[in-house]
C-alpha cells in the first residue's frame, strides 16, 4: 500500500503531538520553533508537512532518543519502527541481548552468502539466501537502534551529540565528503 503526502504528514505530526501532549502546548513548541501557534498547529495536524526547523526543535526540546527513529520511520516509511508490542521487554539488558542475537544472525548469514560475484548472476538458491541476509540485517539494525535509543535515555545522553560525533568520525576517515559533512552538520545545528 502506497502512503500518500497527507499521510506521512499526519503521522509525523502524530509522532511529535504523542511526545508534546503531556509536557507542553501548542504554543510553546511554536515559540521554541519561532513560528506562530496556528502555523505550529497546522503542521502537528498533518495540514502541511513538518518542516525540518521544527522537527529538529521538537527533537531538542523533547530529548527522547527514540523520538529521532519515530519521526524519520513516519516520514518515509523505512528504518527501524519503534518496538512498542507486548512481547517487547525495553530494560537494556534485554535490549543488549536481543541486539547481540541480531547482530550474531545478522553476520552468521553475511559470512555463510558469497556476495562477491554479480548479484545479477545469482541462482535462485543464492538470491533468496541474500534476500534472507537483507532481513537479518534489517533485525539488527532496528536491535541497534533501540539498544543506541535505550543507553541514551538511562543514561541521559544526547542521542543527536552520539550521531554528531559518529558524523566527525566518517570525516575525518574520509568516509563522507566534505559537502555531505557540512549538510549533517547544519542539518543537527540549525
Amino acid at each position: 500500500m502506497k502512503m500518500e503526502y497527507s499521510d506521512r504528514n499526519k503521522r509525523v505530526g502524530d509522532v511529535v503531538k504523542s511526545y508534546r501532549k503531556d509536557r507542553f502546548t501548542q504554543t510553546e513548541l511554536a515559540l521554541e520553533s519561532s513560528m506562530s501557534r496556528s502555523g505550529y498547529a497546522d503542521q502537528e495536524n498533518g495540514k502541511v508537512l513538518m518542516s525540518n526547523h521544527v522537527g529538529r526543535a521538537a527533537v531538542r526540546m523533547f530529548g527522547d532518543p527514540f523520538m529521532p527513529v519515530e519521526m524519520a520511520q513516519a516520514l518515509t516509511g523505512v528504518g527501524p519502527v519503534f518496538l512498542d508490542g507486548e512481547n517487547v521487554d525495553l530494560h537494556r539488558s534485554s535490549v543488549k541481548e536481543k541486539t547481540l542475537k541480531e547482530l550474531r544472525d545478522a553476520l552468521d548469514h553475511l559470512e555463510e552468502n558469497c556476495l562477491a560475484k554479480p548479484l545479477s548472476n545469482l541462482n535462485e538458491l543464492e538470491r533468496t539466501a541474500a534476500e534472507r541476509t537483507i532481513m537479518e540485517l534489517a533485525e539488527a539494525k532496528t536491535a541497534l537502534t533501540h539498544m543506541i535509543s535505550v543507553l541514551c535515555k538511562e543514561l541521559n545522553h544526547d542521542v543527536t551529540k552520539v550521531w554528531q560525533d559518529h558524523y566527525q568520525h566518517l570525516f575525518s576517515q574520509k568516509y563522507i565528503s566534505k559537502e555531505k559533512f557540512r549538510l549533517v552538520r547544519v542539518e543537527a545545528v540549525n
